[in-house]
């Protein structure tokens, strides 16, 4: 299994959208003071958003920003 982590403290809600979900939101856990989502993967290259608390899907401060084919931007993860 993958453990995606989120850091956002003070946040009441958040999900994560990615190729890994088939682009359908997904509500992380709130465990240990952070976010978590764990996922059933093969080892790849993935596009993921992120949206706290309702807002805007953004893509992860410390993830790699590309374009993707709908003119937006996603974050790139990379799973071994």
């Amino acid at each position: 299994a993958t453990v995606v982590l989120v850091h956002a403290p003070g946040a009441r809600q958040v999900e994560l959208m990615s190729d890994l979900t088939g682009w359908e939101a997904r509500s992380l856990d709130r465990r240990n003071g952070r976010w978590e989502l764990r996922l059933t993967t093969q080892p790849g290259s993935y596009h993921v958003r992120v949206r706290i608390d309702g807002g805007a899907w953004l893509v992860p401060a410390n993830l790699p920003r590309m374009d993707d084919e709908m003119g937006g931007t996603v974050g790139l993860i990379v799973i071994p």
